[in-house]
C-alpha cells in the first residue's frame, strides 16, 4: 500500500511517500531486524514508483492488529460517567477507531 502524502491538502510540496506492507508480509518478516527489512521495502518502492528515496524511516507496528477482537465496538458505564472507544476493541483499523468513537457518541446522545 502506497500513499503520496504531499498530494493531500495542506501538505509540504516536497515528495513524501508512506508505504505499508501487508499484514501477511509483515507477519512473515516479524523476526527480521529493521536493517534487514528496509532494503527490501526500498527496492519494492523503487520498482513500483521509479523513485529513489533521499531519506527513509521504517517502523514495525508489532501490535497493530488484534488477535482476538472484542464483540463490542465501545464500552460505556453511565453510572461512573466513563466511556471507552478505539481501534483496540473490535476492528484495528482507522475505520474501526472512527466507528468505535461514532457509536459511543451515538450512545452518549441517547443516554444523556
Amino acid at each position: 500500500w502506497l500513499a503520496r502524502d504531499n498530494s493531500k491538502p495542506n501538505r509540504p510540496v516536497y515528495e513524501t511517500w508512506v508505504a505499508q506492507a501487508s499484514h501477511a508480509w509483515s507477519a512473515a518478516h516479524v523476526d527480521h531486524t529493521q536493517f534487514e527489512i528496509e532494503p527490501i521495502l526500498i527496492k519494492g518502492f523503487q520498482e513500483l514508483t521509479g523513485v529513489e528515496p533521499d531519506l527513509h524511516q521504517s517502523h514495525l507496528w508489532r501490535y497493530a492488529k488484534l488477535e482476538q477482537p472484542n464483540e463490542r465496538e465501545f464500552a460505556l458505564d453511565p453510572s461512573i460517567a466513563v466511556g471507552m472507544c478505539g481501534d483496540w476493541l473490535k476492528n484495528s483499523t482507522v475505520e474501526g477507531a472512527w466507528l468505535s468513537g461514532y457509536r459511543l457518541a451515538q450512545q452518549l446522545k441517547q443516554t444523556l
